[in-house]
């Protein structure tokens, strides 16, 4: 049901109505796209992980009163990464899992010194 509502979700991008293609109307369709992708994402996650969940309500709530939304667009793909790497995580086997600390730890030592 889940991955139904997703692709769903990407596929009504289409539908956002525009009279006329512009900069500032794009910006704002993609806007409204985002948030619809990341209202669906959080009810998604609610039930299995609540901490990533209450993540995304933070940026839906800061994206709906930014003055500039993409201004927040490079945090929240972090926070994605984040998200996406610990749902890896969790298909790893459990004795793998010890390593993963150092993994973390180990990127975030290379991108300190690039």
């Amino acid at each position: 049901m889940w991955p139904f509502l997703g692709w769903l979700a990407v596929a009504a991008a289409p539908l956002i109505p525009l009279d006329f293609v512009s900069g500032r109307l794009m910006a704002h369709a993609r806007s409204l796209w985002l948030l619809g992708l990341l209202t669906v994402g959080i009810v998604w996650l609610a039930p299995r992980e609540l901490w990533l969940a209450l993540i995304g309500l933070w940026f839906l709530i800061r994206w709906a009163k930014a003055a500039d939304p993409p201004a927040l667009l490079p945090s929240l793909v972090q926070w994605i990464g984040v998200g996406a790497t610990w749902g890896l995580l969790l298909a790893l086997p459990p004795s793998w899992l010890a390593w993963a600390p150092w993994g973390w730890l180990a990127i975030a030592g290379w991108q300190s010194g690039t």
